[in-house]
């Protein structure tokens, strides 16, 4: 098992900057949180 971390908390920060900050955390694996963009 990894622990991981859920990105919906995080809409307004670059995926980017929250995956090295998740692997500097510790995590181990990323979900990635997608909805449709709003019109």
């Amino acid at each position: 098992m990894k622990l991981g971390l859920l990105t919906a908390p995080f809409a307004d920060t670059p995926l980017a900057d929250v995956a090295d900050w998740a692997s500097s955390a510790g995590f181990e694996a990323l979900e990635i949180a997608c909805w449709p963009k709003s019109s």
